[in-house]
C-alpha cells in the first residue's frame, strides 16, 4: 500500500504599586546594549516596560506612509512557534466570557466563565512583542512590533482565523466609530476600518507618543516629551492643537477629563474640556503604572491600585494590593468582581476586588518570561526561561509547538540561563541560591526535583557528558559528578580570568570555554577534579566570546563584536585562526557543513563552512526578538528569542522564499488526507474572503511548478480533490497565488 504523509507549513511571518523607588530605574530609556549583563539597570529599566515604550525608532522623522519594519529571510523556513513571554497586555469581553493575553509575541484566548479560573481556548503567534490587544464584538485586534495591527475573527474562539491587517507600525490605539487611531513612530494615522477585510490609512499628522484614546472630534496622545491634543473632526487631516511638557506613560480619556500616568509625577487628571486650553486638576504622586483602565467611578492601575475619580479634583486610593512584580497592563470588568493583570513573568494574574478597598490577588496562570536556552530530546523541548524556570514544549507536531509541564524555580530572581537533558533526566543550574539542581521529567507534565547539590558560580552554561556535568558562569569553571543522580557531587571550582564566561563545550579532555573579555580559554579536564589551562585565544578587536562549538580539530568561536571566527584546536596549546565570518555571533552549533549561529539582534546566521577557510552565508532568518542560544535536532533548528519565546525553524535552501508579511493574502490553505484500499487522494480547501483572480501550484525544492491543482476567479470556500500517487518522494510546495500576494504550505510525500 502506498502511504502519503502530508505536512503543512503556513508562512507567518510594571511596575508594582508606584513608589519612589522605582523611579529613578524608569527614568532610563537607552536602547539594549549588546553583549552587557541582562540583569543590568539599564536592561533592566527596559524590561520592565512594555514594547510600546521601548524606543524602536526615529521619532524626528516623519513619514505618513512608512510601513511596519518587515522580517526578512533567505532559504529559512519558520516551521512553528511557542511565542509566549513576559505578560504585556490584557483586554476582555463580558458579553462573550472571553479574554484575551498578551504575552511575549502571542496571545492566549481564555474563557473566564468562571473568572477566578480561566480556561484556555487557543493560542495565536504573531511576528513581534505585544504591544496591544484590544476586542471589540467578535474581532480581536493585535498590535505587534513588526507587524502594524493584525485582525482576528475571534466568533469561534478555538479556531481564531487572520482576516485582514492594518499596516502601519502602531506602538498603541483604540478605534471609535470606523475608524482605528493609531500612534505609529513619529505620527497619529487614522485608519478606515468600515470594510473590516480591507482597512486603509485615510490621514496622518506629526506626533510621536506611545499611547492614544480618543474623546469626541480630539484624540490624546502621550509620549517621552508631550501631551497633546489632535483635532481629527476631518480623519484625513488632522490637526494637533495643543501640547503640553510632559513624560506620559499612559493615559486613557473620558468625556472632559485625560487620566495619565506620568513619569514622575505619578497619578494625574487633566481637565480637556477646552483642549486648547488644557489644565492639571489633581495629582496622586504616590501611585502609577505603565498601563491604565478606567469603568465608572474608579481608575484602575496594574500594581494593582485602585483610585476613585469621582471628584477628579480629589481623587483618593481606594484599595491597593502590591503585586510583586512589574505589572504590565490591567482590565476589570465589575459585573465579575475580577481585575485581570498582564504580570510580567508572573503571566496572567486574577485579582478578586468584590471589596474594593480590600482587592485580592486569587490566582496565576502562564507565567512564560523569557526564553535563553533550549535543549530537544525526543519529542520535548526543555526551555530555559530566564527568571521563571523550565518550560517544557510538546513539539511532536513542529508546527504547533504547546506548553506541557513547568518547573518554577525557587527565588525571586533565580536567573536561570541554560539547561540540558539526557533521558528522563533535566540538569539545571539555579541563581539564587546557587545550586545545581537535577529533575526528574519522565512524566514531563509534573517535573520534579531530584535531586540537587551546591554551586560556586552562576550558571551561564552547562555541558553534560558521560558522568559529569560541566558549568561556567562569573570567573569560574566547575565540574559536577553525576553518575549517581541521587547524589550529586560538587568539584572544586576553577578559577578564570576576568569576567564572565558565557559559554562552555568540552571534548575528549578538553574543556572550551567563551570569556567574556579574555577570549577562548582551554582547559584540561582528564581529572574534572583538577582543571587546568593548556592555551588560548585572545578575543578579536570589538570582540566579547559568547559562543563556542568543536567539531574534529575545528573550534566555531562566536564573538558578538567580532564575527564567528573559525580556529584550528588540533594543538589546543596553540589555537590558530584560519577563517571568519563578519556577521555578529552570540552561540554557534555545528551540524555536517552548516554553522548556525544567533546574532543577540534577531537574526540567525546559516553559514556554509564545507571549506572552513573560507565560510559563506548561505541562510538567515529575522526573529521576533532579540535571539540567544539555539539546538539544532536533525532538519530543524530551535532558537531561543527571549521575550517572544522558541521559534523552530528549517533550513530549506531551496527556490521557494518566505514571502514577507506584507504579502500574505488574507486566506487560508489547508491539506487533509483522504484514504481507502482502493485510492488515496488530497483534499486542498482555499478561503478567499472575497472574489479574487487566484491560482494555485504544487511546486518542487528548486522552486519549478510540477502541477496546476486550481486557478479561476472566486471568493468564500473553495474544495479541490487531487492525487497525489504519482508525485516522487519529496519535499513540495503548495502556493497560493492571487493579485501580488501569496500563501505557502510545504507537503512532504513520502510512498
Amino acid at each position: 500500500m502506498v502511504r502519503i504523509v502530508v505536512c503543512l507549513f503556513l508562512t507567518l511571518n510594571f511596575m508594582t504599586a508606584w513608589t519612589y523607588d522605582y523611579r529613578d530605574r524608569y527614568e532610563i530609556a537607552s536602547p539594549r546594549q549588546v553583549g552587557t549583563r541582562n540583569d543590568g539597570v539599564v536592561f533592566d529599566s527596559l524590561r520592565s516596560l512594555p514594547p510600546r515604550m521601548r524606543g524602536f525608532g526615529d521619532e524626528e522623522y516623519f513619514n505618513a506612509f512608512i510601513k511596519p519594519k518587515q522580517r526578512d529571510s533567505l532559504n529559512v523556513r519558520c516551521e512553528g512557534r511557542w511565542p509566549f513571554g513576559p505578560g504585556f497586555e490584557v483586554y476582555g469581553d463580558t458579553s462573550n466570557n472571553i479574554l484575551c493575553f498578551g504575552s511575549g509575541s502571542g496571545v492566549l484566548v481564555f474563557d473566564i466563565s468562571d473568572p477566578s479560573n480561566p480556561t484556555t481556548l487557543s493560542q495565536i503567534a504573531v511576528n513581534g512583542l505585544i504591544m496591544q490587544v484590544y476586542i471589540r464584538d467578535t474581532l480581536l485586534f493585535v498590535s505587534s512590533y513588526g507587524n502594524g495591527v493584525e485582525i482576528f475573527n475571534i466568533a469561534d474562539a478555538v479556531n481564531p482565523v487572520k482576516i485582514s491587517q492594518i499596516d502601519v507600525p502602531a506602538r498603541d490605539f483604540c478605534l471609535k466609530d470606523t475608524f482605528a487611531y493609531c500612534v505609529a513612530e513619529d505620527s497619529l494615522r487614522i485608519v478606515n476600518i468600515s470594510d473590516i477585510f480591507n482597512p486603509y490609512q485615510v490621514g496622518a499628522c506629526q506626533d510621536s507618543g506611545y499611547v492614544v484614546s480618543v474623546s469626541g472630534n480630539y484624540a490624546f496622545t502621550g509620549g517621552r516629551w508631550k501631551l497633546s491634543a489632535i483635532d481629527v473632526t476631518n480623519p484625513a487631516n488632522p490637526q494637533v492643537v495643543n501640547s503640553i511638557p510632559a513624560y506620559v506613560y499612559t493615559l486613557t480619556v473620558d468625556g472632559n477629563h485625560c487620566y495619565c500616568v506620568l513619569n514622575t509625577f505619578g497619578f494625574t487628571i487633566y481637565n480637556v474640556s477646552d483642549p486648547l486650553n488644557i489644565w492639571q486638576e489633581s495629582q496622586l504622586s504616590t501611585v502609577g503604572g505603565v498601563d491604565i483602565y478606567k469603568l465608572g467611578f474608579y481608575v484602575y492601575l496594574p500594581g494593582f491600585v485602585i483610585v476613585d475619580v469621582g471628584d477628579s479634583a480629589n481623587p483618593f486610593v481606594v484599595g491597593d494590593t502590591s503585586l510583586p512584580v512589574y505589572a504590565q497592563a490591567v482590565w476589570v470588568n465589575d459585573n465579575f468582581g475580577y481585575g485581570f493583570v498582564a504580570n510580567d513573568y508572573e503571566g496572567l494574574t486574577v485579582i478578586n476586588i468584590n471589596d474594593p478597598t480590600n482587592p485580592v490577588v486569587d490566582s496565576q496562570y502562564y507565567g512564560a518570561d523569557d526564553s535563553r536556552d533550549v535543549f530537544v530530546r525526543g519529542n520535548y523541548a526543555y526551555v530555559a526561561n530566564q527568571r521563571k524556570g523550565l518550560k517544557i514544549i510538546d513539539v511532536t507536531d513542529p508546527s504547533m509547538p504547546y506548553e506541557l509541564g513547568e518547573y518554577d524555580t525557587v527565588g525571586t530572581y533565580p536567573n536561570l540561563q541554560t539547561v540540558w537533558a539526557v533521558d528522563t533526566l533535566v540538569y539545571i543550574p539555579v541563581e539564587w541560591p546557587f545550586v545545581f539542581k537535577i529533575l526528574n521529567v519522565s512524566n514531563p507534565s509534573l517535573p520534579s526535583l531530584l535531586s540537587y547539590c551546591r554551586m560556586r558560580t552562576i550558571g551561564e552554561d552547562l555541558f553534560v557528558k558521560d558522568s559529569f556535568a560541566y558549568a561556567v558562569g562569573t570567573a569560574a569553571f566547575q565540574a559536577f559528578r553525576i553518575s549517581n543522580p541521587l547524589n550529586p557531587e560538587s568539584l572544586p571550582t576553577y578559577l578564570l580570568p576576568h569576567d564572565i564566561s558565557y559559554a562552555v563545550f568540552v571534548k575528549d579532555t578538553f574543556a572550551y570555554i567563551a570569556n567574556a573579555d579574555s577570549g577562548l580559554r582551554i582547559l584540561n579536564i582528564s581529572d574534572p577534579a583538577v582543571p587546568f589551562e593548556v592555551g588560548y585565544h585572545n578575543n578579536p578587536p570589538g570582540g566579547g566570546a559568547t559562543g563556542i562549538y568543536v567539531k574534529d580539530t575545528i573550534a566555531y568561536f562566536a564573538t558578538w563584536g567580532g564575527g564567528l571566527r573559525i580556529l584550528n584546536v588540533n594543538d589546543p596549546s596553540t589555537p590558530i585562526e584560519i577563517g571568519f565570518h563578519p556577521a555578529a555571533a552570540w552561540d554557534v552549533v555545528v551540524q555536517d557543513t552548516i554553522a548556525h549561529v544567533t546574532s543577540n539582534l534577531g537574526r540567525v546566521n546559516f553559514i556554509n563552512i564545507s571549506n572552513p577557510t573560507n565560510p559563506v552565508l548561505c541562510g538567515y532568518y529575522d526573529a521576533a526578538d532579540y535571539v540567544g542560544r539555539l539546538f539544532v535536532d536533525s532538519s530543524l533548528i530551535y532558537v531561543t528569542c527571549y521575550e517572544a519565546g522558541l521559534s523552530i525553524l528549517e533550513l530549506t535552501e531551496t527556490g521557494v522564499i518566505e514571502q514577507h508579511r506584507d504579502n500574505l493574502i488574507n486566506a487560508q490553505l489547508s491539506f487533509n488526507m483522504l484514504s481507502n484500499p482502493i485510492k488515496n487522494k488530497g483534499v486542498l480547501l482555499i478561503s478567499l474572503p472575497n472574489e479574487k483572480e487566484y491560482q494555485v501550484g504544487l511546486f518542487d525544492i528548486q522552486g519549478r511548478k510540477v502541477i496546476c491543482l486550481d486557478k479561476g476567479k472566486r471568493g468564500g470556500f473553495i474544495k479541490k480533490v487531487f492525487n497525489l500517487l504519482d508525485l516522487p518522494n519529496g519535499i513540495y510546495f503548495a502556493i497560493l497565488k492571487a493579485e501580488d500576494k501569496q500563501l505557502v504550505r510545504k507537503v512532504v510525500v513520502i510512498h
